[in-house]
């Protein structure tokens, strides 16, 4: 009888053993997944926020290639893919996208430092943004 007791304690062992092991396996391959996953994500809202800046800034620099007189709009999304909260600066000859949870800046650049007839930087808001070209200066509004 003692034997018996040793033999199935030994099957509860290996059971166990396995078990452990099995889990470890499904902890490993279920962080790879999250890992992609949060890598895939990052890409998402990466490239929105490129496209974003670079259709500001070629916006911009299409009103100042067409001279006075030239008038557009284009529509800034309220958030990037994903959700992501950011804000955009036109400083003078640069556009700036910033994401202030991740802690990253894109930037591109522009032909005028004559934004709304000054020197300063102006935080965009959301939606339709109305660009003019009045008298070679760049109204955003």
């Amino acid at each position: 009888m003692n034997l018996k007791m040793r033999v199935r304690g030994q099957v509860t062992v290996e059971y166990v053993v396995v078990f452990a092991i099995l889990m470890l396996v499904f902890v490993v391959a279920f962080h790879s997944v999250s890992v992609e996953r949060k890598h895939a994500s990052q890409m998402l809202w990466s490239v929105d926020a490129r496209e974003n800046t670079w259709d500001l800034a070629e916006s911009i620099n299409a009103a100042v290639i067409g001279g006075p007189g030239t008038n557009m709009t284009i529509t800034m999304p309220g958030k990037l893919v994903g959700g992501v909260n950011y804000t955009i600066t036109v400083y003078p000859r640069m556009v700036a996208l910033d994401i202030p949870s991740y802690n990253r800046e894109f930037t591109w650049r522009i032909l005028t430092s004559n934004i709304n007839g000054s020197d300063a930087a102006l935080t965009l808001h959301k939606g339709e943004v109305t660009i003019m070209n009045k008298d070679d200066v760049i109204y955003l509004s």
